[in-house]
């Protein structure tokens, strides 16, 4: 994975350049685009008209004007050079691409466009290269004077290599992605894209690393290209193989074959044999091997992913067996052993991807999960699993859950579960992506802001939180650390703004400081106390009276509340594609005479607020999950919502 630290240059303020950032960010997700330099901009950054479009929303558009001959259009694009030199954020807008249209109608387009590639004035130059990487077909003739013009830094340029198409510049093509610092999310991989398999034997080559390697990344990159590619890669296949079945090719070029092997998918099956052979011959790249006969849905795919499941389950490696469907079958018993883990969160993923696996033998513990009362997430994610099983067994439970349940979410799908029972069962070939995965029951409709509840008059004995309590909650600061994940101090960023992280140069920093709890509770002899900070992390702490400091969460606190006979810590986050919420209740001392906190009820989103009932109830409004009401047994149920006011 490649991790950017971009400067974002200009003289607009700093609220305007994050917005921009953000707004930039999301136009070019939906895009498909992997930006390393947003906010800069850059050509390079996109292999779309996307960072077009993004380069271009901070300026008011130009007026596009038309132009009647070729010597008028290049009589407009210096025009629209000049306009461009007085503003240092100019990017493509509107009157670009008019011209752009325009002009790529004309024959002699390019034969006018190539010299300007060479302009001394850079907004020219880089104008010219904007329209003629979008010309259909160039003349092989122009190679040279594009090679000066990428040579020259234009980045808007590489997709001109494709649009001449030769073999020569095929290679040319892949050469300047393997030295691009911006790879793999740029032109020069668009570019490749636009190849197709003409570029292939030069990816092949490449990887063969004859004259060396440039860097540890090379092979990444080129697999993500493959990767791109597709079924379109496969012809690459026996090139690779011939690779790593070499044996004095050296362990770290054959693995990176290997991995690229692996990113063609399905379509690189046939390679299945070939790949288990080498591995018994070279142990080295068992690790690799094992990876690619998943990647490829070979047919120890399942087997090769159960092990890992129950080796070191996680999140990823679940939802990578829910994509091959009935391909992965075979893990299926790892997933149900799953079913029982204490980490809630793998407990629900498993239950969702038994779903896609196919295994009817599931469908006994998946109606315990649907039945669990602990988990309102996984009772949803059971219920949708038990449907595409298509388990008539579960027919009861699902009724039950149809009728009974708290929340609407599960049972609605407890419902559409029950309409696929009786039909023909659904085959999976190919399960969801990972987007697709991790969808949770959140929905916005859920929304609650104003609970028709009322709430205690009196705050709870010892508890402390808010603004009128800041004073007594800065009496118990506790000593933190923040960590997180970045390039080290001293590295500098390249010519672009842009400092390029990978596994190897990515090191861990930690920040120690003094943190003020949000909320308090007065325990016996000492207190609870929990922070919360976003997406840098939280804690609740036990802070003795005999100065005794002791972590006992790693986890966003928002609120500490007695309910019955039992203290309830409320903790969760709402960040990026993350919104995750859970009750913890704190247990007595164990043998060591520390408090324990232990997940007891799970929120069906993250916390937004919180507090206790008239009637000593915890109502708890979350975000997409509606406004959930606890009580001291445990029991929820749904708050009702002032009308209007969701």
């Amino acid at each position: 994975m490649t991790l950017s630290h971009t400067r974002v240059h200009g003289r607009r303020s700093l609220s305007h350049a994050i917005s921009l950032y953000l707004s930039c960010a999301i136009l070019l997700s939906a895009a498909g685009c992997k930006s390393e330099r947003v906010g800069t901009m850059s050509a390079r950054d996109c292999p779309s008209g996307a960072a077009a479009e993004c380069a271009s929303a901070h300026t008011p558009p130009r007026r596009p004007e038309h132009c009647a001959t070729l010597l008028a259009c290049i009589d407009r694009l210096h025009a629209i050079a000049r306009e461009r030199t007085a503003d240092e954020m100019a990017g493509m807008g509107p009157a670009e691409d008019a011209l752009s249209r325009r002009m790529r109608a004309m024959p002699d387009a390019q034969d006018a466009l190539v010299p300007l590639l060479s302009h001394p004035d850079d907004e020219v130059a880089k104008l010219a290269s904007y329209i003629l990487r979008d010309i259909k077909t160039i003349d092989a003739r122009h190679l040279p004077a594009i090679e000066a013009g990428l040579d020259r830094g234009l980045g808007w340029l590489p997709p001109a290599l494709a649009r001449i198409g030769t073999d020569e510049a095929a290679r040319s093509a892949v050469a300047r992605f393997l030295i691009s610092d911006t790879s793999p999310g740029n032109q020069e991989a668009y570019a490749l894209e636009m190849f197709g398999e003409r570029a292939l034997p030069h990816i092949v080559a490449a990887a063969r690393c004859t004259s060396g390697c440039r860097t540890d990344r090379d092979h990444w990159n080129l697999a993500e290209v493959l990767k791109r590619l597709g079924p379109t890669a496969a012809p690459a296949v026996p090139g690779l193989l011939s690779i790593v079945d070499d044996d004095t090719t050296p362990d770290a070029i054959a693995a990176g074959a290997v991995d690229m092997i692996a990113a063609i998918g399905a379509a690189a099956g046939d390679a299945q044999t070939t790949l288990r052979s080498i591995a018994e011959r070279r142990p080295a790249l068992a690790p690799n091997v094992d990876a690619a006969l998943i990647a490829i849905r070979s047919s120890e795919a399942g087997r090769l992913l159960g092990e890992q499941l129950r080796r070191a389950p996680d999140t990823r490696t679940i939802a990578d067996t829910a994509r091959l469907g009935h391909a992965a079958r075979d893990a299926a018993p790892a997933l149900i052993a799953l079913l029982s883990s204490e980490d809630l969160v793998l407990r629900r993923h498993a239950a969702q991807a038994l779903g896609y696996l196919g295994d009817p033998a599931a469908a006994e513990a998946l109606i315990a999960v649907l039945q669990d009362p602990s988990d309102v997430n996984a009772n949803w994610a059971a219920a949708r699993s038990l449907g595409g099983l298509n388990a008539e067994v579960a027919r009861e439970a699902l009724d039950t859950a149809a009728r009974t349940h708290w929340h609407p979410e599960v049972r609605a799908a407890a419902k559409a579960a029950l309409v696929t029972i009786g039909q023909a069962p659904r085959i999976y070939s190919l399960g969801p992506d990972r987007f697709e995965f991790f969808h949770s029951l959140q929905d916005s409709r859920l929304d609650c802001r104003k609970p028709d509840i009322v709430r205690a008059r009196k705050p709870q004995p010892g508890r402390l939180q808010g603004k009128g309590d800041h004073k007594r909650l800065s009496r118990l600061k506790y000593r933190t650390t923040i960590v997180s994940y970045g390039p080290p101090e001293e590295a500098e960023p390249n010519v672009n703004g842009v400092i390029t992280m990978t596994e190897d140069t990515m090191v861990r920093h930690e920040t120690a400081f003094e943190m003020t709890p949000e909320v308090a509770l007065r325990v016996n002899a000492g207190w609870l106390a929990g922070g919360s900070r976003g997406e840098w992390g939280g804690e609740l702490m036990w802070l003795g009276d005999d100065g005794q400091r002791t972590r006992l969460l790693d986890e966003n606190v928002s609120d500490i509340v007695r309910l019955g006979r039992r203290i309830v810590v409320v903790v969760g986050l709402a960040h990026l594609g993350s919104n995750e919420g859970m009750l913890y209740a704190i247990a007595p001392h164990d043998a060591d005479g520390r408090l324990q906190a232990r997940a007891w009820r799970a929120l069906p989103a993250a916390p937004m607020e919180s507090a206790i009932t008239r009637d000593g109830r915890l109502l708890v409004v979350t975000s997409g999950g509606g406004a959930v009401l606890i009580g001291p047994d445990g029991r929820m149920e749904m708050a009702p919502c002032r009308q209007g006011k969701r």
